[in-house]
């Protein structure tokens, strides 16, 4: 690229990509029908919440928004297919592989959550237990995928220079798993607020409230006060509540690179708004189908 553009060009490159590829996102989202067009507000609601004029003129920002939504993309397309069962422990794979690969350690936990979220909205299962399980097996292959693509990379550099990269590789990793940042403890409880605050302090989180605040009363209305039906609902949102703390998690587990580079990690915050989002939605049609079960 930079043989015909400067680097100004190239971030308007990146800022037209970016503007496509979610205009395609919505296309497919909206041609895949009623289910895959709900996921529709809580992606652009999210994505403007991530701040995307940032994301335009910063590559670094970049990389993890490719991956996560091209893995969206891929769900989208399995779903239209009716293939999204079959091959969705591949495209959790191959995002774990990218991730490792190209991302610098911004917020990789983008590039789970939101396929995670995508295979749970697109095609749920009908019992809990099941939800679970498919949860945990599909973050089991985005793990392997993240992490042999990172034993591969130190075992491939230790045999051409001669240096043992395990040892710096490990060395890292322990840093950033560490309980102390610039030579100070870590507080949990405060990195943890310093990110969340740093990702919702938007007048774009006015939006996620009042789609929140909508679906509430949608659901409310269509309960009727009937106590089986609200627990069932309440169930309904529980696999949506377990994907949304998955950045909390990796703020958990690397404290240290999440107090430092809190402004690369909060990004990761938009698979919580968007899990939020879409189990609340999920909520929403649960409420309809026992309505109409009961009818």
């Amino acid at each position: 690229l930079l043989l015909f553009l400067d680097y100004h060009r190239i971030r308007l490159l990146n800022a037209a990509v970016q503007i496509g590829l979610m205009l395609l996102l919505c296309w497919k989202m909206y041609r895949g029908g009623d289910r895959s067009r709900g996921m529709i507000l809580p992606l652009l609601i999210s994505y403007a919440m991530m701040a995307p004029a940032g994301m335009w003129m910063n590559l670094e920002y970049s990389l993890g928004f490719y991956i996560a939504m091209f893995a969206l993309l891929a769900m989208l397309i399995l779903h239209r297919k009716g293939d999204l069962r079959e091959k969705e422990d591949m495209v959790l794979l191959f995002s774990g592989i990218c991730t490792a690969y190209w991302d610098v350690l911004t917020y990789p936990m983008a590039a789970l959550g939101i396929p995670l979220l995508a295979a749970c909205f697109l095609d749920p299962e009908e019992k809990m237990c099941k939800t679970l399980i498919r949860t945990v097996r599909l973050c089991f292959f985005w793990g392997m995928g993240y992490g042999l693509m990172w034993i591969s990379k130190w075992a491939i550099g230790t045999v051409l220079t001669g240096q043992n990269v395990f040892a710096e590789g490990i060395s890292t990793f322990l840093l950033r798993t560490g309980s102390e940042a610039d030579g100070e403890a870590v507080s949990l409880g405060a990195m943890l607020w310093k990110n969340t605050v740093y990702f919702f302090r938007t007048p774009f989180s006015l939006l996620f409230a009042v789609y929140i605040l909508g679906e509430v009363i949608r659901m409310l209305r269509q309960i009727r006060g009937l106590r089986d039906m609200a627990i069932e609902a309440g169930k309904s949102l529980i696999p949506y509540l377990l994907i949304s703390l998955i950045p909390y998690v990796w703020c958990v587990v690397t404290r240290n690179h999440a107090t430092i580079h809190f402004w690369l990690v909060t990004k990761a915050f938009i698979v919580s708004t968007m899990a939020i989002m879409c189990g609340l939605y999920q909520g929403v049609d649960v409420v309809k189908e026992r309505n109409a079960r009961d009818r």
